[in-house]
């Protein structure tokens, strides 16, 4: 247990340099900073930069797609690469440029097929309606062997997956139980959560895309990932035979 006000020397990822970390919440999985960064980098997003420089040293070279990012050091970053970053606003049109993003409903993309080598999503599979769905649109907008890398919470407690909110036709939410919602940068009133996943997760991709995953789990205090839920997953599309 790390405690609050604690300051720690580390590198990190997202800045490339030696930094401080620091901790003013007991959550450190949204609160444990880098002080270097701008933006002040969390341990989700340390850790998902960290697997994607070791999947992908040259990351720099390639076609990434990002949905729903928030601003920060993580962003800037991404950027030095061939980088799309997109929002959803179901009032919009799909593929116009809204607020400066690309709309995008990641269950149904206007991309092409094959379109990147990387997609990235940081918390943002616990929010959608149809997750088979999103799966098989990133598949088919990556590229042979790329990756889908992302962060999403994951329940020890669970070993199934379970639905606990769902959107009907006109875009309403229902909740199975108890509503909650995320902060959401798109909309102040917050993204509802429809989704808890449990350790069957990388079983489901599977069944739904074919592609298989890898998990990444642990507490690397050398790069300020402490806390619970800092499972990055990384998906691989097969190349095709």
């Amino acid at each position: 247990m790390l405690e609050l006000g604690r300051e720690f020397s580390g590198y990190c990822p997202i800045c490339e340099a030696a930094t401080v970390f620091v901790t003013y919440a007991p959550t450190y999985r949204d609160h444990l900073i880098c002080t270097r960064c701008p933006g002040f980098s969390i341990p989700r997003q340390r850790a998902l930069m960290d697997v994607l420089q070791r999947e992908l040293p040259e990351w720099r070279s390639v076609d990434i797609h990002e949905s729903s990012p928030s601003d920060g050091a993580l962003q800037a970053r991404l950027s030095e690469a061939r980088y799309v970053a997109t929002q959803y606003h179901p009032d919009a049109a799909r593929g116009e440029v809204v607020a400066g993003y690309r709309n995008e409903n990641l269950e149904a993309q206007t991309f092409g097929d094959e379109s990147f080598d990387v997609v990235l999503t940081l918390d943002v599979l616990e929010h959608v309606n149809r997750p088979e769905r999103v799966f098989a649109e990133v598949a088919r907008t990556l590229r042979p062997s790329g990756r889908f890398i992302f962060t999403v919470p994951t329940y020890p407690s669970l070993q199934y997956t379970a639905r606990v909110g769902e959107y009907d036709s006109d875009g309403r939410i229902h909740f199975l139980g108890e509503s909650e919602f995320h902060d959401n940068p798109v909309d102040p009133a917050g993204a509802a959560v429809t989704f808890r996943y449990g350790y069957d997760l990388p079983a489901l991709i599977f069944d739904w895309t074919g592609m298989e995953t890898t998990v990444t789990r642990g507490q690397r205090l050398s790069i300020g990932v402490f806390g619970d839920m800092t499972e990055v997953y990384v998906s691989h599309k097969v190349d095709a035979c």
